[in-house]
C-alpha cells in the first residue's frame, strides 16, 4: 500500500508487515530540514506545491503490528550504511532507498 504523507513524503506498506517512510520537507532530517527556519517559509507550503524535492530524504522502518517495533537501525546497518539513530535514518539518497526498499521487501512477514 502507498501513502502520501502531508505532500513531504511517502510510505509503502509492504505485504510482510513493515513499513518503510520516505519524508523530505522542512524539519525531515534531509536538504530541506532548516527550511521551516527562513523568514519566508508558510507551514504546510509543501502541499501547495505540485512538486515539492529534496536531493535526500529521511527513512524510517516498522513493523505495522507494532508500531513501536522500529528497526530502522537495523536494516540500514545490515545493508552497511552507517546508522544515524534507531527509529530515523538522515540524509538517505535515492540509492540508499531503493536498496531499503527491496530489503524490506523480502523480510520474512511479521
Amino acid at each position: 500500500m502507498f501513502s502520501i504523507t502531508d505532500g513531504k513524503g511517502f510510505q509503502i506498506v509492504f505485504e510482510n508487515g513493515y513499513a518503510v517512510s520516505c519524508q523530505f520537507g522542512a524539519s525531515n532530517y534531509c536538504e530541506n530540514y532548516y527550511r521551516h527556519l527562513e523568514p519566508d517559509y508558510c507551514y504546510g507550503e509543501e502541499r501547495r506545491k505540485s512538486i515539492y524535492s529534496s536531493k535526500d530524504c529521511e527513512v524510517a522502518i516498522w513493523n505495522k503490528k507494532d508500531a513501536n517495533n522500529w528497526v530502522t537501525g537495523k536494516i540500514v546497518e545490515a545493508l552497511g550504511m552507517d546508522s544515524t539513530e534507531d527509529m530515523v535514518q538522515a540524509n538517505v539518497t535515492p540509492e540508499e532507498v531503493t536498496k531499503i526498499l527491496s530489503y524490506v521487501s523480502t523480510l520474512k512477514a511479521v
